[in-house]
């Protein structure tokens, strides 16, 4: 039995426990289906999802990519505010069509 509202029109929201009860017993698992469940794992071991590999994955590639040379960034920011950082559009081009080409090559 559940009543919704008082003659006020507040919701009361109660719920008659017995049939609620009566229906949590019904779902609780059986001991023949834990005696399944537990000969089904072996004690000591685990499943890792499939977010937590593509997580250790990232993880592998953040150790691999190298540290960042603060000075390096510095003395070229110094450049940059200075108007002297030339960029050789040659060169940028080359290394832009080699990263593309590494990429689709690691695809295939």
């Amino acid at each position: 039995m559940k009543i919704t509202h008082n003659k006020i029109g507040k919701n009361l929201n109660i719920t008659d426990t017995t049939n609620i009860q009566s229906a949590q017993k019904s779902k609780a698992p059986k001991s023949s289906d834990i005696a399944t469940q537990s000969k089904k794992e072996t004690p000591g071991s685990f499943q890792i999802s499939s977010q937590g590999r593509l997580f250790s994955q990232a993880k592998e590639v953040a150790e691999k990519t190298p540290e960042i040379n603060r000075e390096k960034v510095e003395r070229l920011k110094q450049l940059y505010r200075d108007g002297k950082y030339q960029v050789d559009s040659e060169v940028l081009a080359d290394k832009m069509l080699k990263e593309e080409l590494d990429l689709a090559q690691a695809i295939s």
